[in-house]
């Protein structure tokens, strides 16, 4: 999808820091191996060219990651795993999240972007 790669494309340019959840990169890297490329090693090459890069910050899940989207579910009730996420990136200080599906990620305090929305 152009939009997507253009987003990537304003990451690699330096117009601002790519932020990955270690679950989104274990996420990207199921999806490449079902659906897109299929071989692992290819796949790896993909993971690790994002992982030893100075454009993205990937974290990790920590108690304190998981103690919040706990919170967060009690005052939202969202999915479990769209809340990981979201404390990840306020632990963070992770401002705005571009997804395509913004639907787990209501009332957080981060700004939701969907790149593929025509409003975008």
């Amino acid at each position: 999808h152009h939009k997507a790669v253009s987003l990537l494309e304003r990451v690699y340019n330096g117009e601002f820091m790519g932020f990955l959840s270690i679950q989104n990169l274990n996420e990207l890297f199921y999806i490449l191996t079902k659906k897109w490329i299929k071989n692992t090693g290819d796949a790896e090459d993909i993971i690790k060219s994002i992982i030893n890069s100075d454009k993205w910050i990937v974290r990790g899940i920590t108690k304190e990651t998981t103690l919040l989207a706990i919170s967060l579910i009690k005052s939202n009730n969202e999915h479990f795993w769209d809340n990981l996420i979201a404390a990840n990136l306020i632990l963070n200080g992770v401002k705005e999240l571009y997804t395509e599906d913004s639907s787990g990620f209501k009332n957080v305090p981060i700004k939701i972007i969907n790149p593929f929305n025509n409003n975008s």
